[in-house]
């Protein structure tokens, strides 16, 4: 099963009868730059479980367990802070909306870690941005940011079909990401999210300040994006089209 995009294809192996693709750009990858036969590689999009929506108390005790005011509205990003997820772009985008960010009272809570911890924690300080950005622990709930947030960010140059992006669908929530990988697949332009080019920080700007003076937009995105998410990602249809794969190899394999 290949999970993500990459570049250095002898990582990758030669054997097997079949090979599962997350999304139908590592699909495309695999065929058309590994060489891989079109009849050996299937698109099964994983499947997942929602995360459970919490009770106003337990919200209320969330924002307190992490200094947030009980009226800060909240951004989100969750993922590694590595070259691949591009963090930097983000914190850029906030440094051009940091003022309107202010006046809507709006934080951007920021988790994960990695490599270019210190590098983003210089960027937020050398920019003033330690009141509207926050980086929290890799460990931090995600159920919680998820409950928290009116919206996502994904700012990556490099993905597959990330997860996250499930997880915030299945609460109602949209993203704002990067079109790349396995992205546009999940992130339909103005019907379960908004798109923006990689390493794009003026458009992540605008496209932060549109969802946050758009509170009906945010909320008709998050509603389309939790139904395809239903649709799309359901577990029970992921588990029996991935048994169906390694049932087809078997018979094959026993001469079935």
């Amino acid at each position: 099963t290949c999970h993500n995009t990459f570049s250095n294809y002898t990582l990758f192996t030669r054997f097997g009868e079949q090979t599962i693709a997350c999304s139908e750009s590592i699909r495309r990858i695999l065929i058309e730059k590994f060489a891989k036969p079109r009849g050996s590689v299937r698109t099964i999009y994983v499947g997942a479980t929602p995360l459970p929506s919490l009770s106003h108390r337990r919200i209320r005790q969330a924002r307190a367990g992490l200094g947030l005011d009980e009226d800060a509205r909240v951004i989100a990003s969750i993922g590694h802070l590595t070259p691949a997820k591009d963090r930097s772009s983000l914190v850029k985008a906030i440094v051009l909306v940091k003022q309107f960010l202010r006046a809507k009272k709006a934080v951007c809570l920021i988790a994960g870690d990695g490599p270019e911890r210190a590098s983003i924690l210089e960027l937020i300080r050398r920019n003033d941005l330690s009141d509207i950005v926050k980086i929290l622990p890799a460990n931090t709930d995600v159920t919680i940011l998820a409950n928290l947030a009116e919206f996502f960010v994904l700012s990556s140059v490099q993905e597959g079909l990330p997860y996250v992006l499930l997880e915030a669908a299945s609460v109602g929530k949209p993203h704002i990401a990067t079109n790349v990988g396995g992205i546009p697949e999940f992130v339909i332009q103005n019907e379960t999210g908004l798109l923006v080019p990689p390493r794009s920080p003026q458009e992540l700007a605008s496209a932060i300040e549109f969802l946050l003076e758009n509170a009906r937009e945010t909320r008709r995105l998050g509603r389309n994006a939790q139904q395809k998410f239903k649709k799309q990602h359901d577990y029970d249809r992921f588990i029996d089209e991935t048994l169906q794969v390694y049932e087809m190899v078997l018979s094959v394999r026993e001469g079935g």
